[in-house]
């Protein structure tokens, strides 16, 4: 379903043309998309179809006029994890080799997709967000949690090793120790312990969420996107970078974000002594 809250609905058909979303619901809000997991009967549990949603979206969601993604769950929980059932009717589980291709071609593209298009994402997470749904919100560039959340990487106890980037995001946010304890455990964490360590930025009380995501959204929106996406990418490719390289990507990513407007237009009130503090 495609909602639109203003006079985007054109614009909208377009860019997601021929994709009928059924497991997603797609909200157009002036310069931001509301991606809204859809299944709330199985609290919103990952299938075959929303992954092919999501795909859809990622793949030209910078073909449109918006500026932040956001991601939110319908109904009592962001996202369950795997709808194991309804997979397992797609992809044999037995066929090892298959099983790595479909994951390839499917969610594993849809995490590198969001860390790498140019539109950032906020997650806006209640309730649970177990396996694939924890590893979806850590993908975003800022994760927002309302106090009924928790988060549990709940691989281990159904015998399998995690994807969807579970094994990469997780020890880049909270170290590696707090990555070991949730991914070899299967340890559940609440919202309050999740911004203790570091995985999510806020958290807010649930009837108030979808309103402070909008407003880091919003504010992601205004910024300048060219810096937006260098800077970005900066922070993910920095993470396993050495020192000497790191600084020489920020050098270049300096170099071409010097012809940003709002650069340009900055620097006359930026100057003397007090360097970044603006003169009064």
């Amino acid at each position: 379903m495609v909602v639109c809250a203003d006079d985007s609905v054109d614009v909208t058909a377009e860019v997601f043309a021929g994709t009928v979303f059924e497991h997603v619901r797609v909200e157009a809000e002036g310069d931001l998309l509301w991606v809204v997991l859809n299944r709330p009967g199985r609290l919103n549990a990952m299938t075959d179809l929303m992954k092919r949603e999501f795909l859809a979206i990622y793949e030209n969601v910078d073909r449109g006029p918006w500026r932040c993604v956001i991601i939110a769950g319908e109904g009592r929980a962001f996202c369950s994890g795997a709808d194991l059932g309804q997979i397992g009717g797609v992809i044999d589980f037995a066929d090892a080799e298959r099983v790595r291709g479909y994951l390839d071609a499917g969610w594993q593209r849809v995490i590198e997709l969001l860390r790498t298009v140019p539109v950032p994402t906020v997650a806006a997470v209640h309730g649970a967000a177990y396996g694939g749904g924890a590893n979806l919100a850590l993908a975003a560039d800022l994760i927002v949690a309302a106090d009924t959340a928790t988060f549990c990487q709940s691989y281990i106890d159904r015998g399998i090793s995690p994807d969807l980037g579970g094994t990469v995001l997780l020890p880049r946010l909270v170290g590696v120790q707090h990555a070991r304890k949730q991914l070899l455990l299967g340890t559940p964490v609440p919202a309050d312990e999740a911004l203790r360590i570091g995985m999510v930025c806020e958290v807010v009380p649930e009837a108030t969420l979808r309103d402070r995501a909008r407003a880091l959204a919003t504010a992601l929106a205004g910024k300048d996107p060219t810096a937006l996406r260098v800077t970005r990418a900066l922070i993910d490719g920095n993470v396993t970078r050495d020192l000497h390289t790191g600084l020489a990507h920020e050098s270049r990513g300096v170099g071409e974000t010097l012809s940003s407007p709002i650069f340009k237009a900055s620097t006359d009130r930026y100057t003397g002594p007090a360097g970044h503090v603006p003169r009064s």
